[in-house]
């Protein structure tokens, strides 16, 4: 209720303002809930999927280790590691929750934007709080913040990231949060070498970045961020990551005549899987096995070599463009998913 009011004053004001090209709603969709309510939520959801009790515990196969459920209510939101069949299922019931929350904000917004204004969100690379291709089905375009704490970015581990955004819509993206010299929330907050912000920057480019915008531009008088990088200092001075960024600039009004309308047209496509990744994560086979790891194992050389890759959901459809298909970890098969494969 709070959200829906923030957001209709803000679109009654700014909605149809000629400035105005996009919207981004709310900041890095992250945090989960574990109330009462939710959990109410949470089970009435299993009850529409299954439909009887009978029907969830035979799909989880509840009595091994004596699950077996008798009512739903029963049922718990999963905290810490519980059976495999609940932790999918919350997992999934979180995404639908925040494509909810999402939808609650758009219908607040968009009888307010003219018809050429977007509206996106900002993501956060390989999170995995929920399972992004589905927000983004409501969405108009894929954005996302790129941070390197260390100062040091590798683009053949940062270019997954772009192509990972770039497959959510399967389109160009946005960077709307990129780093303005260091970060202050790391264990070590180095600043980027000279250069670096300008070679990440094409980079972004390279791989179908449409833009890239700067967290922050003025310094905090106190508060969380206030030594985070930026572009001016407290008193609007110019810091040192300023000069660069300015290049930047110039060089991308000089040649976006050339690149305006430019796509990425990619011959590899790598399958990533929210379920499947999820699934591994709480089985692991070996502990140092990581989801994410292992399939930039299959993408660092294509990278190396400089193949385009699209990373694309494991529902995505499987046309004839592709001469290479790459499926790393995919336990979670639907007979869909069995048959385009």
């Amino acid at each position: 209720a709070a959200t829906l009011r923030i957001v209709s004053a803000m679109a009654e004001r700014f909605g149809s303002h000629p400035q105005v090209i996009g919207w981004q709603l709310d900041n890095e969709y992250a945090r989960l809930c574990y109330c009462d309510r939710c959990r109410t939520l949470f089970q009435d959801y299993l009850e529409e999927k299954y439909g009887s009790l009978e029907t969830l515990n035979q799909h989880w196969t509840t009595a091994y280790w004596s699950q077996t459920y008798s009512a739903w209510e029963q049922i718990p939101i999963p905290i810490g590691r519980h059976h495999p069949g609940l932790m999918l299922e919350w997992s999934r019931f979180v995404t639908k929750s925040y494509r909810r929350f999402q939808q609650i904000q758009l219908d607040a917004l968009r009888p307010h934007l003219p018809d050429h204004v977007w509206v996106t969100h900002n993501f956060m690379g390989w999170c995995d709080a929920f399972d992004h291709y589905e927000l983004e089905e409501d969405l108009d375009q894929a954005t996302w913040d790129w941070y390197e704490p260390t100062g040091h970015h590798d683009y053949l581990t940062s270019g997954g990231k772009h192509d990972l955004t770039r497959g959510f819509k399967q389109r160009n993206f946005w960077l709307m949060e990129t780093q303005a010299g260091n970060v202050n929330w790391a264990g070590v907050n180095t600043t980027l070498n000279r250069g670096e912000a300008r070679a990440m920057a094409w980079h972004a480019v390279a791989h179908g970045a449409d833009a890239v915008l700067y967290w922050q531009w003025r310094s905090a008088l106190g508060g969380q961020e206030q030594y985070h990088g930026t572009l001016v200092d407290q008193s609007g001075q110019p810091r040192p990551f300023f000069e660069e960024a300015a290049q930047v600039g110039d060089e991308f009004a000089r040649i976006s005549d050339l690149l305006a309308g430019s796509e990425i047209e990619a011959r590899v496509a790598i399958l990533n899987d929210y379920d499947s990744r999820w699934s591994l994560d709480w089985s692991r086979q070996h502990q140092d096995f990581d989801y994410v790891n292992h399939l930039l194992h299959y993408y660092k050389p294509l990278a190396a070599r400089n193949i385009p890759v699209d990373i694309i959901s494991a529902d995505e459809t499987l046309d004839k463009k592709y001469r290479l298909v790459i499926a790393p970890g995919l336990v979670i098969l639907s007979p869909e998913r069995a048959h385009q494969l």
